[in-house]
């Protein structure tokens, strides 16, 4: 592995620095190159710079899976009976199971912004079946579009994914995670508005009317084409000068390769598998258990509401708490793990992940392995319900195997996550060199400690 070696200019440069962060922030930019993507405009972050790119990604999963969640949160898709939801949601999550666990291979070959948009498309396709079957009882053309989702939704969520995990630096990563968690729930939240406030006035239980599906299929389709406003990862330049870990030249042979390369580099990934498996578990029983059981259509709206805002909440406090520098990251992970056996998974999980590496390539096929993994667990409980089973024993599945996951993945919390990761280790999986994505401070003696703190 290349190292570098610090000769008299780089010695004499840090013999200068006496400077501030000032003028060694003005010397950073002038190592970002040059053109539209790069420019600051009021000292905010340029247009290639992870922070806006992950506001981008967020806006369009708050478009896309955020109606798609509001519409699910209603119970049954909106409709009196879930039987429909059920099925669709079956084919939905079983497609994802198997397109999820291969869709960080798809990301890295075809790049974030096309692999975003064609999730996109999979949202408007599902909303659209639900306003069809509104008059004709279409219940194929439903079943259809869960199967288009499935496929879809798994290339979407590798490419959100490799973003919100790889894009931030280290000691920034839980705070990513939660702005992107908190836009991204904004969705549920103004989507369960949409049922609310046309129907604010009606105390009977009904089905959710065409105008709202229709503002559902104009968002989704929205996020679809802001996914192609996004810039690819390799033009993503960190406010420190350093840039993304990827493969330098994909193709499909190398990234296929790469799927199973990452489970023997990694197998510690392994031990989160029954995680991935439980945390999507409880929303059949959360939305067709309670939501849709127990509450009329009005009612159900604000249920909606006021849970995906639980969600930003938790988000929220997750988030600021896991990047909390007074205690040494493997500490953090081994109280979130606690904590995580009363409270919420994703943040955490997210946080597990990217703890684990930087590289951006790996972290895409870690999303893959997650998201492929929930759906499957997914699959099996919408189907539970479209059976019929009691409620009361899918609540007890859910605690069932939340814990035993947890106790699981302990072995990641304890001996894998370590307080920092080297960038040499990190590029083992990749065909990049050190040059390519080394921080800037590292070739010009520039200060470090932004970059550490997440600057």
């Amino acid at each position: 592995m290349t190292k570098f070696v610090e000769d008299s200019d780089t010695m004499a440069i840090n013999r200068r620095s006496a400077l501030g962060p000032t003028q060694d922030q003005t010397r950073i930019d002038k190592m970002v190159p040059t053109g539209w993507r790069y420019r600051r405009f009021f000292q905010l972050p340029y247009y290639a710079s992870p922070q806006v790119q992950l506001v981008l990604v967020a806006i369009v999963c708050f478009l896309c899976p955020g109606m798609f969640n509001a519409l699910n949160g209603l119970g049954g898709g909106g409709q009196l009976s879930s039987e429909v939801s059920d099925n669709s949601n079956s084919a939905l999550y079983s497609t994802f199971a198997i397109v999820g666990f291969c869709s960080g291979s798809i990301t890295n070959r075809l790049g974030i912004k096309t692999a975003l948009s064609f999730g996109g498309i999979g949202y408007s396709v599902y909303v659209s079946a639900y306003l069809c079957y509104n008059h004709t009882e279409n219940e194929g053309y439903v079943i259809f579009a869960g199967f288009l989702l499935g496929c879809c939704a798994g290339v979407l969520w590798s490419a959100q994914g490799q973003i919100m995990m790889s894009y931030p630096p280290e000691a920034a990563k839980g705070r990513y995670i939660f702005a992107f968690w908190a836009i991204f729930n904004l969705g549920g939240v103004i989507g369960g508005l949409v049922p609310l406030g046309q129907n604010h006035r009606v105390d009977t239980n009904r089905k959710v009317n065409d105008g709202t599906y229709i503002a559902f299929l104009v968002l989704t389709f929205m996020g679809a084409c802001l996914a192609w406003t996004l810039v690819d990862a390799k033009h993503v330049i960190r406010m420190d000068g350093s840039r993304i870990i990827l493969q330098r030249n994909p193709t499909w042979k190398s990234e296929i390769l790469g799927l199973w390369e990452t489970l023997f580099t990694d197998p510690y990934i392994l031990c989160l598998f029954p995680m991935f498996f439980a945390s999507n578990w409880f929303y059949t029983y959360q939305f067709n258990g309670v939501n849709l059981a127990r509450f009329n259509l009005r009612t159900r709206a604000l249920n909606n509401i006021l849970y995906w805002i639980a969600q930003i909440m938790g988000a929220t406090v997750f988030g600021f708490a896991l990047d909390y520098s007074g205690l040494r990251r493997t500490t953090r992970a081994v109280v979130a793990w606690i904590v995580l056996l009363a409270l919420t998974f994703a943040t955490c999980v997210y946080w597990f992940m990217g703890a684990m590496t930087n590289n951006g390539r790996k972290l895409a096929n870690f999303a893959g392995f997650y998201k492929g993994i929930q759906s499957a667990g997914a699959a099996v409980t919408w189907r539970l319900d479209g059976l019929k089973v009691e409620y009361m024993s899918l609540f007890i599945s859910n605690w069932v195997l939340l814990s035993v996951s947890l106790v699981i993945a302990a072995p990641v919390m304890l001996w894998k996550i370590k307080d920092t990761v080297s960038i040499e280790e990190d590029l083992k999986f990749s065909d990049e060199a050190l040059e390519d994505v080394v921080p800037q401070y590292r070739m010009h003696g520039l200060d470090q400690t932004r970059y550490r703190d997440g600057v």
